[in-house]
């Protein structure tokens, strides 16, 4: 946001080069800071050149989180740098009408089978419990471990 755009690749790949082996590197985006479509675009694109493995769109601790445009520009930079790059969509996804909208632009970017779990994912408790809810059983009590995620 400040334009030190070096600077934050420059982390990402300091960053990736210390994962070991095998370990998923995802980079957050905090997209309802960065508001700006164009800025979006560039930060994603600054991730996947500096080795991450996911996109996620928020902390889920911001005032806005995903968003559906958010989540539309950086499915179609993963989209046309590398498909192996997964997305996460967090902060805001409370409902399964929230999430099946998510699902939706997934499959019109990537096509109707990219999202699987190695590829599409949400950080959203608030959306177990409306699943819960939906399918006929009682919210837990306390919150799950946010590593479970």
């Amino acid at each position: 946001m400040s334009g030190k755009r070096t600077f934050a690749r420059d982390i990402v790949a300091a960053a990736r080069a210390v994962c070991p082996t095998g370990v998923i590197l995802k980079v957050i985006l905090e997209t309802g800071a960065l508001a700006n479509p164009t800025a979006i675009r560039e930060a994603s694109e600054a991730a996947i050149l500096s080795g991450a493995d996911f996109l996620k769109t928020s902390t889920g601790k911001t005032p806005v989180g995903a968003t559906l445009e958010a989540a539309r520009i950086m499915l179609s930079v993963i989209h046309d740098m590398d498909p192996e790059v997964g997305f996460k969509a967090s902060g805001g996804v409370r409902t399964i009408a929230d999430a099946s909208a998510y699902l939706a632009v997934a499959d019109e970017i990537m096509g109707p089978a990219w999202a699987t779990p190695e590829t599409f994912r949400f950080g959203a408790s608030s959306l177990l419990d409306d699943l819960l809810r939906t399918l006929g059983h009682t919210a837990p009590t306390t919150e799950p471990s946010r590593a479970s995620y």
